[in-house]
């Protein structure tokens, strides 16, 4: 084997590797919010279902978002914000936290640390400090 068949054999053992390689990087900062999005993984004859949401943290959190239904708390929007950085949710956004199934644990533990066990139908008794 000369050295240029070894060069060109290593380039073609390296290059998919070097590709993939190269796409997770690209898309780190995004992981959180594909992998939110992820529902069913398959390969072959492996099958990997996730969960769907448990229908109870997430309207909790919305409420604690959005009190009205439809305009956004700034104080309790930069709370939970903080709370999903401080949790490694930074990169994903507030929309993908409240509904994707993968995040069902997530939206269970925010509710629990930022104590809103309480929050009624209209968002009041929600602490927002």
């Amino acid at each position: 084997m000369s050295v240029l068949e070894f060069i060109a054999q290593l380039i073609d053992a390296l290059a998919w590797p070097a590709v993939v390689l190269a796409f997770v990087m690209f898309l780190r900062p995004h992981f959180g919010q594909i992998l939110g999005l992820l529902r069913t993984v398959k390969y072959k004859e492996f099958e990997m279902t996730f969960g769907e949401a448990t229908p109870g943290a997430g309207p909790i959190l919305e409420r604690y978002w959005m009190p009205d239904g439809s305009n956004r708390d700034a104080v309790n929007e930069a709370r939970l914000r903080k709370w999903m950085q401080e949790n490694g949710l930074g990169g994903v956004s507030i929309t993908t936290l409240l509904n994707a199934g993968a995040f069902d644990r997530a939206r269970r533990q925010a509710v629990v640390d930022l104590d809103l066990g309480g929050c009624d139908q209209g968002g009041e008794g929600v602490a927002s400090g």
